[in-house]
């Protein structure tokens, strides 16, 4: 199970075959081929896009507003102004869920048993919080999920050769996760984290089988031509669309 790059008409995302094989659901995270998604940008941009490359409604689309914390969004109807929060979860046919990214990652989390979907924003603060982990316990709470049963697809962010972490992050994360200097690597003076492995790790000591999680290869920042990056680009980094959506 892997991601993989697609074309449609003059644009590109990303993509994983056996969440299309399911027959359940459009996905997919746009690329720097289809612009900056972020909705500081317009709306405009990210709906025609979703309209475009994954056939969502506009009016069915739920965004939130990202705050790098654990708040779990669940969608039931538009409000005037979107939620804080870093991961929605729903059951509901036709609901779109998306988020915004730029080194973050994108956890696309599929129950295709239950027929539930989870989308999740996890940067360094999100994922010292569990954010992915908390969101798929969350879908267990209340559809009765079992993450033997889950699909996880890690999309692109920052990887473990160019994500530097402060000193601070570091002395917390030893304390609170067990075994995290595998995640660790402290080069030329520098802390690297690998944020997608440690993520995967979470995952898997919530129940998830490894051979269901898929980690992306791309990093965002030693891939500037293809995705947007933070740490590259600083403030005027554009941002990059995940959507997910039952059918």
């Amino acid at each position: 199970m892997s991601w993989k790059l697609k074309h449609q008409q003059e644009y590109e995302y990303l993509y994983i075959p056996e969440f299309d094989s399911t027959g359940i659901i459009a996905h997919g995270i746009t690329t720097r081929s289809c612009g900056d998604m972020s909705p500081v940008a317009g709306k405009d941009n990210y709906q025609r896009m979703a309209s475009i490359l994954f056939q969502s409604d506009p009016k069915t689309i739920f965004v939130c507003r990202q705050i790098h914390g654990n708040n779990i969004y669940k969608p039931e109807k538009r409000c005037a102004y979107p939620p804080e929060a870093d991961a929605l979860i729903t059951n509901r046919k036709g609901i779109t869920l998306s988020i915004f990214t730029a080194d973050c990652l994108p956890i696309f989390i599929l129950d295709p048993e239950k027929e539930v979907i989870g989308l999740v924003h996890a940067g360094w603060r999100g994922t010292m919080a569990r954010i992915g982990q908390k969101t798929l316990l969350e879908m267990k709470k209340i559809y009765q999920t079992n993450p033997k049963d889950c699909i996880i697809g890690i999309g692109p962010g920052i990887c473990g050769k160019c994500y530097e972490i402060g000193a601070t992050v570091v002395e917390y994360m030893l304390k609170e996760f067990k075994g995290f200097t595998s995640f660790l690597q402290q080069k030329n003076g520098k802390n690297l984290l690998d944020i997608s492995s440690l993520n995967k790790q979470q995952f898997k000591e919530a129940g998830v089988l490894e051979k269901n999680i898929s980690v992306c290869k791309y990093c965002t920042a030693e891939n500037n031509s293809l995705f947007y990056s933070y740490r590259m680009e600083g403030e005027n980094a554009g941002r990059m669309m995940s959507v997910l959506r039952l059918r």
